[in-house]
């Protein structure tokens, strides 16, 4: 396969997003601190159905159905049965942001099951289901390299909601990666990262060793023309794109994205989306290489 600097078509632009689920990143959005007590899944992680409620009147779930067996996380602490620093235990009784971004996903979240490394200083940012695993991934960063010199993504199970695996994140050169990745993604073969323009290719071989902790090496690092602030997968389709606050020079996104509707509205976002391929190891198919 030909490497090298990359350009790539994108299928379908967007506008803003203008409710960004939580868990995006510090590059994704403002509230990406250490502290939130659980992870919530208001119906989909990043492009996968996730647990749904009993049909009504005693009716099967429909196939392909997850449904957890302790939906509830207990009290108190939990650790795993291997040798690891980290913990699932909450650390605030909930972390709520109230403005207008956050609150169509505080309307439709429940609370679901503890997030690893909160106790340690994780901070998390984007997630997504792996089905054929039966695991939840979660991807964030510590600010404090003592405790992780690299980012980290963590796997629960979903049928209990406990720690399944740890895994630090490292540049092809074998260097601790230390980026918010802000977004998560599983599509094929592999499992997309994003943050600051790239999508980040993780070979998902890697996590399918059962390894309970390991260090995964990110294959490629893919420009993309947003800033890749979230990603994620649905439709055969991998969309990355940006997050953008009006007047917060931390969030500005670049002025070609800025537009205004035909009913006046302003927009400030691009969210873009590749249509994947299992024809290459990347995932990307050919016609997509400027």
């Amino acid at each position: 396969m030909k490497r090298g600097r990359r350009t790539l078509r994108p299928v379908l632009f967007a506008v803003l997003l203008a409710v960004l689920l939580a868990g995006c990143g510090r590059d994704a959005a403002p509230g990406g601190a250490p502290g939130s007590a659980q992870a919530s899944l208001p119906g989909s992680a990043a492009g996968e159905e996730t647990a749904a409620p009993a049909a009504s009147g005693g009716d099967a779930d429909p196939p392909g159905t997850v449904r957890p067996v302790n939906p509830e996380p207990e009290p108190g602490k939990l650790v795993p049965d291997w040798d690891s620093l980290f913990t699932q235990e909450s650390v605030v009784e909930r972390n709520v942001h109230t403005d207008f971004y956050y609150r169509a996903f505080q309307r439709d979240a429940a609370a679901t099951w503890l997030v690893p490394g909160l106790a340690q200083g994780f901070v998390p940012q984007g997630m997504d289901v792996w089905r054929e695993r039966g695991l939840l991934l979660i991807s964030g960063y510590f600010p404090d390299r003592s405790v992780s010199d690299s980012s980290m993504l963590f796997a629960l199970d979903l049928r209990t909601g406990n720690l399944a695996g740890e895994y630090s994140l490292r540049n092809p050169d074998g260097s601790p990666h230390t980026s918010h990745v802000g977004g998560v993604a599983v599509a094929g073969g592999n499992l997309y990262l994003s943050n600051s323009g790239r999508l980040l290719r993780v070979d998902l071989a890697q996590l399918a060793t059962g390894a309970p902790k390991a260090a995964l090496t990110i294959r490629e690092s893919i420009p993309v023309p947003v800033r890749a602030s979230f990603c994620n997968y649905s439709g055969g389709l991998l969309w990355v794109g940006d997050f953008y606050i009006p007047g917060n020079a931390s969030y500005a996104t670049d002025q070609s994205h800025h537009m205004t509707s035909r009913t006046g509205a302003a927009y400030g976002a691009w969210c873009v989306g590749y249509r994947l391929t299992d024809e290459t190891e990347s995932g990307f198919r050919p016609d997509s290489r400027g």
